[in-house]
């Protein structure tokens, strides 16, 4: 039972209740213990100091063969019900737990420290441990996240910053003490590795595409010059973009873009400097072949490789043996290969395509292979330390914090291929206006932003990906009003985010009211066109133009056709989805 505790004590401050009577004593009664100070200590936090202090660092309970069912534990009653087990959090236990919460959110950190040190460890993890520490990383950050956005609404900072890594408020800017005191103290270094996680739908896509759902989109590589030559002084980040291929960028201007997430990693020990030589290859490759006469002299003429002839593209393949062509992770690997001569290849655990090779989807965006090195994989990447993180705590123009807006992306792109997988949904492209799409590829606007550094998308991308792409943001866009307009409501009734499994059963709620409206619309059961005042209103689904079964097949059940379903029917399936009886039976 013990095991269970980290993940329920956090799910105590990030979720909801069915118990609001209970709202005022909740936390006030956790308060159950003492620290040497004599001040008392939620339970909550005495949990969480059990998991850090006492269950991974004591190899009976947490090792090689324990790690799956133990994380498992953790993570499964948080994301299938432990929101329902926990009492809103009421204005006085909101006082009370002011403090103790900066303190949870840094444990939580070093659970994450700890959880990565101890798979490092490990001889030989299983994929199910490997999987586990994957999603318990995410949960614990998802719970950070939630902390850190309640902290700030109920407590006003002065200096939350939205370039990355500007702030040095440890809210938004957290550091590993293994490395650094305090936030101020951190510096870039030659040779870090960058994770990051951009806003747009996009970015999330990427997040999500592979068996291992991550949290990240893009990865990079900082290179700072030696003493002596002519660039010495700068620093650079050397990235692969759909939109541009490689191209080196200085850091300054990279940070401008204010990612929803950021995360720096460091090669271990004596390969710190082999990191640096690393990113010293990949730049003097990109010199000598979009400059073999000399003429780049400042790290700004590599900004003109965005239309250079000479361009590296970017690989929207994914296929690791594909050199040719270079996407943002696999430029990491290349590095790191070829500064070790062939002795060190990433990851050392791949993101896999098992459930999802060979579906429409994947082909159309030209993924084909079976595994590849996806971002999110450093995560777990055993060569690497995380020495620095950082939470973007301002607001976009919708009124969301960037993270609730990248954990909203999150949850509906985790459904999003739930649904493929099970309800045999596929995304066509048959709606999407031709016109958008001829616009779509030459100034790369359907996109929705992919990345910076250009207007207009490269030669080698696929007529496909564009088309699939743009499909997908019509899929999105109307269901991601929907959400925020929820997660607004959620937020500002109860002061922090909507659980994550709330909202990936939330998205499911949607679908399924969703396909009810289509099924009663093909069958005749309402009037597409309905008076509405002085004018008509068109009655439609949200997503059957861009996202839904194969025709004929019924959204409710793959086996069964829409004409199957009379009107009694569906008015019974709909009253047991609103009353959530729909979700016990099923």
């Amino acid at each position: 039972m013990k095991n269970l505790l980290f993940i329920l004590f956090i799910g105590s401050i990030i979720s909801c209740s069915e118990s609001p009577y209970q709202k005022e004593d909740f936390i006030l009664k956790s308060y159950l213990d003492q620290n040497s100070k004599g001040q008392k200590l939620p339970q909550m936090e005495i949990e969480l100091n059990q998991v850090l202090n006492q269950h991974l660092t004591d190899s009976s309970i947490f090792n090689e063969n324990t790690c799956p069912a133990y994380l498992q534990n953790l993570t499964s009653r948080f994301e299938d019900k432990a929101y329902r087990d926990f009492i809103e959090v009421s204005e006085k236990a909101y006082l009370a737990f002011e403090k103790p919460s900066r303190r949870i959110l840094n444990t939580l950190f070093l659970i994450r420290l700890e959880l990565r040190k101890k798979l490092s460890e490990f001889f030989r993890p299983t994929k199910e441990c490997v999987d586990a520490v994957r999603k318990t990383l995410r949960y614990a950050r998802y719970a950070e996240e939630s902390i850190a956005e309640w902290y700030v609404t109920r407590v006003r900072q002065k200096d939350l910053l939205s370039k990355d890594f500007e702030s040095d408020n440890p809210l938004q800017k957290i550091v590993n003490p293994k490395y650094y005191n305090t936030p101020e103290d951190f510096r870039f270094e030659s040779g870090d590795l960058l994770l990051v996680r951009g806003t747009t739908f996009v970015s999330a896509t990427i997040a999500r595409i592979g068996d291992e759902e991550g949290q990240f989109s893009h990865a990079a590589i900082i290179y700072k010059p030696e003493p002596g030559t002519g660039l010495y002084g700068k620093t650079y980040v050397l990235e692969s973009l759909i939109e541009t291929g490689v191209i080196v960028r200085e850091l300054d201007e990279w940070l401008e873009q204010g990612h929803a997430r950021h995360v720096v990693y460091r090669a271990k020990g004596n390969m710190k400097d082999l990191a640096h030589y690393a990113a010293e290859s990949i730049f003097v490759k990109l010199q000598h072949q979009l400059y073999p006469d000399g003429s780049a002299k400042t790290g700004r003429d590599f900004l003109k490789s965005l239309n250079h002839p000479n361009t590296i593209y970017y690989n929207f393949s994914m296929d690791l043996d594909n050199e040719k062509e270079v996407f943002c992770s696999q430029l990491l690997r290349i590095a790191f290969r070829n500064a070790s001569n062939g002795k060190i290849e990433l990851p050392t655990f791949p993101t896999s395509f098992e459930k999802l090779h060979n579906y429409p989807l994947l082909n159309s965006l030209t993924v084909r292979t079976k595994s590849t090195f996806a971002p999110s994989d450093l995560e777990v990447e055993p060569l690497v330390d995380l020495v620095a993180e950082y939470r973007n705590l301002t607001k976009l123009e919708n009124g969301l914090y960037k993270t609730q807006q990248v954990k909203m992306q999150d949850a509906f792109f985790s459904m999003f291929f739930t649904w493929m997988t099970e309800n045999e949904y596929r995304v066509h492209t048959d709606q999407v206006d031709t016109a958008l799409k001829n616009i779509a590829k030459v100034i790369g606007k359907g996109v929705n932003g992919i990345g910076k550094g250009s207007t207009k998308l490269p030669s080698n991308a696929p007529g496909s990906f564009l088309e699939k792409v743009i499909a997908m943001h019509f899929a999105y866009s109307p269901i991601s009003e929907i959400m925020v307009e929820n997660e607004m409501d959620f937020f500002n009734s109860r002061g922090y985010s909507t659980p994550f499994a709330e909202m990936k059963k939330g998205l499911e709620k949607q679908r399924l009211l969703d396909c009810l409206t289509h099924i009663r619309l093909e069958n005749g059961y309402i009037d597409r066109y309905q008076w509405k005042g002085l004018w008509y209103k068109t009655i439609k689904s949200n997503w059957h133009e861009a996202y839904s079964p194969e025709p004929g097949t019924s959204c409710l059940d793959p086996q069964r056709s829409e004409a199957s379903f009379n009107r009694e029917e569906l008015n019974l399936i709909e009253n047991s989805i609103l009353n959530e009886s729909y979700f016990i039976n099923n």
